[in-house]
């Protein structure tokens, strides 16, 4: 058992995700139509980066917010809507504040939430795999463009997954305001095996990892990551035999496996080791070298850990000094990114304590949590 953990333990480690860098910034134009969009290749591609712009919406700190006369104040995000953090007592009543006092409904729950954001995402990577043929880029980046977007797409039925459970699966359909929409919502086991499929499928036709100004696109190694994440928690208790709303007569199989079955740990062992198997990523622990005196950086567990904490010391590439390089250094441990690093001290306002300068805005943490 010890050793089934640690292997969830490293891909967890390694599966260290923050938001789209440079190359992929929301970008906004005006008067722009279908034709226009997919007749110019910047453009193109820049549709493509739109679909990046909301992928750590979910797991935001600061998610839920409100707004009263232009005024928008941050609230906590999943931490707070849970048990890992208390959240900040104020007037407002914000979508965490209902979640951890149990009464969040269909009514009063946020509208522009995650239901929205995904299958708005959903929609535009439909659009994207549709139209990119007819754009000017080159086949080959086409075929990577495309590649980028379905994993896009697995990503936020992922996101629906984690909130929702099964959700209604619409393929390939691009729904317009007056057509009919599927409602009907796909069995959790459904869900599971769509996203699943659709990675494999995605990661054929991209590299393990990107270098450079792609770095933070999908790739490969992102599509196993989410594959091995969506497998663990499949076979975890909450999902797999899960018996949550039985007594309210809910169909547990929107919701989870309605049966246990231990062999699903097996599947979610060998998804973690198809990941470690890449080659690819390692948890990184040679400490940036600060001076010259210290060329070689002393090789410091958990130091790829600190140092995406840590914006100065997160992008720099260390060197050895004696033919020995770290050409990736503490990016050898990120399979996806889902949010900058932070450049000033956004976390210890959010998170830390009052008296430490925090603002408690991101909730009370835990000790579990910090």
């Amino acid at each position: 058992m010890r050793k089934i953990v640690f292997l969830y333990l490293f891909v967890a480690g390694t599966f260290v995700l923050s938001s789209c860098t440079s190359n992929l910034e929301q970008v906004e134009t005006t008067d722009l139509d279908r034709e226009t969009v997919f007749a110019d290749s910047a453009y193109t591609a820049r549709f493509l980066s739109q679909i990046y712009t909301d992928i750590g919406y979910d797991v935001k700190p600061n998610r839920y917010k409100t707004e009263f006369l232009g005024w928008v104040t941050q609230h906590g995000g999943l931490q707070t809507a849970c048990d890992e953090a208390a959240y900040k007592v104020v007037t407002d009543v914000t979508n965490d504040v209902m979640f951890a006092t149990g009464t969040i409904n269909p009514v009063n729950a946020k509208e522009d939430d995650v239901w929205k954001i995904a299958y708005v995402n959903i929609r535009r990577a439909n659009v994207f795999m549709k139209y990119v043929d007819g754009s000017p880029l080159t086949e080959s980046i086409k075929r990577q463009y495309k590649a980028e977007a379905r994993f896009l797409r697995a990503w936020y039925y992922a996101m629906l997954l984690r909130h929702y459970g099964g959700v209604p699966l619409i393929g390939d359909n691009i729904y317009e305001v007056d057509d009919e929409m599927k409602t009907s919502r796909n069995t959790y086991a459904d869900c599971v095996e769509y996203i699943v499929s659709e990675c494999k499928q995605a990661a054929r036709d991209l590299p393990n990892k990107f270098r450079g100004i792609n770095t933070g696109r999908a790739t490969a190694g992102a599509c196993n990551g989410l594959i091995s994440r969506v497998r663990l928690y499949e076979a975890s208790k909450l999902f797999n035999g899960s018996k949550f709303g039985q007594s309210a007569g809910f169909p547990i199989e929107l919701i989870g496996h309605p049966e246990y079955n231990k062999e699903r740990w097996k599947t979610a062992v060998d998804a973690a080791l198809d990941v470690i198997r890449m080659n690819t990523f390692a948890i990184y622990s040679n400490h940036i070298c600060n001076d010259e005196t210290d060329r070689k950086g002393s090789p410091e567990p958990g130091w790829g850990f600190y140092a995406i904490f840590h914006n100065n010391d997160f992008y720099k590439v260390p060197d050895a000094g004696n033919g020995v390089t770290y050409p990736d250094g503490t990016y050898c441990e990120m399979l996806f990114e889902y949010r900058p690093v932070a450049s000033s001290n956004e976390r210890e306002a959010l998170f830390g304590a009052p008296s430490c300068g925090g603002n408690g805005n991101g909730g009370y943490v835990y000790h579990d949590l910090v």
